[in-house]
C-alpha cells in the first residue's frame, strides 16, 4: 500500500498539519472574472504591508505551488471575485492578492459573503462556508478559523494523490530515511552532506533524464501524463521538459 504524506498549512512563514475531508466540484467560468483594481486612498500603503506580510497558502512538499491551496471567496450572489491588484505608493508596479479578507468592501474591493476551498489547479471546493466578518479580527484576520476549506482542500489532495502513479514502498522508505540522515549530515558534518547532496544531484540528473524520456515515449499516443504526476498537464509537461535539459 502506498504511503500518502499529509498536506502542509505554509502560514505567514510558519507550518501546521492540514487535516480534512469534502466533496469537490471544478468551478465554471473563472476565465471570465475580471480582475479588480483598488482605489488610492490614504489606507492603501499600509493595506499592501499587511496584505504582504500575513498572505497564507497551503502546500504539500510534493505539489508545491502545482497545488497550492487557499480559502476562495464568494460572493453573495455566489460568483467568484477576480484578484485585487493595488499599487504600492507612487510604485508603476502593482500588487495582486486573492486573499480572502481583502474583500471587506473597503478600497473598491466586493464584500465576501462566503468561503470554499480552493486550488491553483483549478479546482474548487463545493462546500460554502458563510464568512462571519463579525468574528474577524480585522488586525489578524489569519486567526479566523478556515479549517472548512482546509480540510475540504485536504481531501483534494488526497485524491489527487490516489489517481497518481504509486512510487515503490520500498524506495519510498529509502527516501525518507535518506532525507533524515542528510537533515542530521547537515548540521553534523555539512562538508560531508554536500559531498552527499553532490551524489544525490547526479543520481537525479541521469535517472530523471532517462525517466523523462520514457515517460515522453509512453505518451506519443496522445494519454495525458499529468495525472499520474498528480500535476496539471501543463505542469506536467514543464517538469518533463526540465529533467530532459538538466545537465
Amino acid at each position: 500500500m502506498r504511503r500518502s504524506r499529509s498536506p502542509v498549512r505554509v502560514f505567514a512563514g510558519r507550518r501546521r498539519s492540514g487535516s480534512g475531508i469534502v466533496r469537490c466540484v471544478a468551478s465554471a467560468g473563472l476565465a471570465a472574472v475580471r480582475p479588480l483594481v483598488l482605489e488610492a486612498g490614504s489606507r492603501k500603503d499600509e493595506f499592501v504591508r499587511e496584505v504582504e506580510e500575513v498572505g497564507a497558502v497551503w502546500q504539500t512538499g510534493e505539489f508545491g505551488a502545482a497545488h497550492a491551496g487557499r480559502s476562495g471567496v464568494l460572493l453573495a450572489d455566489g460568483s467568484e471575485p477576480g484578484p485585487v491588484y493595488f499599487g504600492a505608493g507612487s510604485s508603476a508596479s502593482f500588487h495582486q492578492s486573492s486573499d480572502w479578507w481583502i474583500y471587506t468592501g473597503e478600497l473598491g474591493a466586493p464584500v465576501a459573503a462566503e468561503l470554499r476551498g480552493a486550488c491553483s489547479c483549478g479546482w474548487r471546493g463545493e462546500a460554502r462556508y458563510p464568512l462571519d466578518w463579525e468574528s474577524v479580527d480585522r488586525q489578524a484576520p489569519y486567526l479566523y478559523d478556515t479549517s472548512g476549506p482546509e480540510g475540504d482542500w485536504a481531501r483534494h489532495i488526497t485524491e489527487v494523490e490516489a489517481l497518481a502513479v504509486p512510487v515503490p514502498e520500498e524506495l519510498a522508505a529509502l527516501l525518507d530515511q535518506v532525507e533524515r540522515q542528510l537533515d542530521k549530515l547537515a548540521s553534523d558534518a555539512p562538508l560531508a552532506a554536500l559531498r552527499a547532496v553532490s551524489r544525490l544531484e547526479r543520481i537525479v540528473t541521469e535517472a530523471g533524464r532517462t525517466a523523462a524520456y520514457g515517460a515522453e515515449a509512453d505518451a506519443e499516443s496522445g494519454a495525458p501524463i499529468g495525472p499520474g504526476l498528480g500535476l496539471p498537464e501543463d505542469e506536467a509537461r514543464r517538469r518533463l521538459l526540465r529533467y530532459t535539459l538538466r545537465r
